[in-house]
């Protein structure tokens, strides 16, 4: 996005958001801050955030434009601001405040261009340099982030497990392996925004199930004590070595607790981002039957059309949704565990799983296994979906971080 462009952008910004005299979401005045478009530097502004009749408006100034902007459909609280622009293309953007009022955060076009922003209240200096380089720093991970969604065919390597070949990524180093466990369906690119970030304090190893992505497919059914022996013979041949901090997503999850089910005693923490409870259909048709009926009825119909690999794994997503967790699951470890939930609302809902409602049932489920966990922390964020590792990674990278730092503080000391 050239500076030409990003500047046309900047002038058809405007913000617009009912306004009560006697409270106001964040203060009047005088805002100063800059942007960074992607692939350049920032870009000083001024921000002037005032009343103008029933409404709060806040303009934005660049310097060499005659006329301040102004900006569209905000959402203001005392901690963040969310807004929007549309010149040749949508770009929505996200900021939250930290302790002194300075809001921060990033604004993203549909192409994936991420450009950071930081708007600084009156009578609050951004801290220019620190605050520069986080921000340049942000802007450089996530444009690295979303140059890896362009690379086409297999990352890391292909190794023969049980006589198919599956499809992984080894690297780093350290006492505690990560190793990653996707979602009914997903092959292992799922994971690239905070693989490549893990392996600087642990070794990681993220793979693509029999079938899916660059995994050679395996005859036969589908079962969860084939998923764990693949999972078991791929550690080994690639010389990943326990103590092991299993990371999975959804109905991942579920294959995670299969496998600390069958090798407890290499599994040492957990990290289950947005697990999927076994009872979670059972809440949702309580509170909306005909909704969730509608909604299940669509999955099934849905996926007898995917391809085999993706069709036999749903088949044990549905045996778990009607039927409760099968034994092969066992009881949930008593190590160190996050669990985290994507809580972000959509403007309108689709069906009761979006609703305020359904996401508290699915909160209240999450808190669940956390406290079954013994060990478990729960995080959550309405800053993501389901997909936390994609919308919100570094929340996900700190997770991790933390429970790998948990298990290395309880590892027993070497004689």
């Amino acid at each position: 996005m050239g500076r030409l462009r990003f500047i046309g952008m900047l002038a058809v910004l405007v913000i617009g958001l009912p306004a009560c005299a006697d409270e106001q979401p964040i203060e009047m005045g005088a805002w100063t801050g800059y942007v960074t478009p992607p692939g350049m530097g920032q870009i000083d502004t001024a921000f002037e955030v005032a009343n103008r009749g029933d409404s709060l408006d806040v303009r934005l100034a660049v310097d060499g434009m005659d006329e301040p902007f102004r900006l569209q459909d905000v959402r203001a609280t005392d901690s963040t601001l969310t807004f929007w622009w549309e010149p040749l293309m949508r770009v929505d953007c996200a900021l939250r405040a930290d302790e002194e009022g300075v809001f921060r955060g990033e604004c993203l076009d549909p192409d994936g261009h991420v450009g950071p922003m930081v708007m600084a209240p009156p009578g609050v200096t951004p801290r220019e340099v620190r605050e520069a380089e986080q921000v340049r720093s942000e802007s450089e991970r996530w444009q690295e982030r979303r140059e890896l969604d362009q690379i086409d065919g297999p990352r890391g390597e292909i190794y023969e497990v049980g006589g198919v070949d599956l499809n992984a990524l080894v690297e780093g180093e350290g006492p505690v392996s990560v190793v990653f466990i996707s979602d009914l369906g997903d092959d292992l690119r799922t994971w690239d925004y905070i693989v490549h970030e893990v392996r600087d304090f642990a070794p990681v190893l993220s793979y693509s199930r029999s079938g899916l992505g660059h995994s050679e497919q395996r005859g036969g059914v589908m079962s969860f004590d084939q998923i764990v022996a693949d999972l078991d013979e791929l550690l080994e041949v690639a010389a990943v070595t326990p103590p092991f901090v299993l990371v999975a997503h959804a109905f991942g999850s579920t294959f995670a607790r299969a496998f600390a089910a069958q090798h407890g005693q290499d599994v040492a923490g957990m990290v289950l981002i947005d697990p999927v409870h076994p009872s979670i259909g059972a809440r949702l048709q309580e509170i909306d039957a005909a909704s969730w009926d509608t909604f299940w009825s669509g999955q099934k119909a849905l996926y007898e059309i995917t391809p085999d690999p993706v069709r036999a794994e749903f088949a044990l997503y549905q045996r778990f949704i009607e039927e409760g967790a099968p034994d092969e699951l066992g009881d949930l470890p008593e190590i160190p565990a996050a669990v985290i939930s994507g809580l972000r609302a959509p403007e309108a809902s689709r069906w009761v799983g979006e609703t305020a409602e359904g996401l508290e049932a699915k909160e209240r489920l999450h808190e669940q296994i956390a406290a079954e966990l013994s060990q478990g922390t729960h995080l959550s964020t309405e800053e993501s979906g389901s997909y936390v590792h994609r919308e919100a990674p570094d929340l996900v990278i700190e997770a991790i971080r933390d429970v790998v730092a948990r298990v290395q503080s309880e590892a027993p000391v070497p004689n």
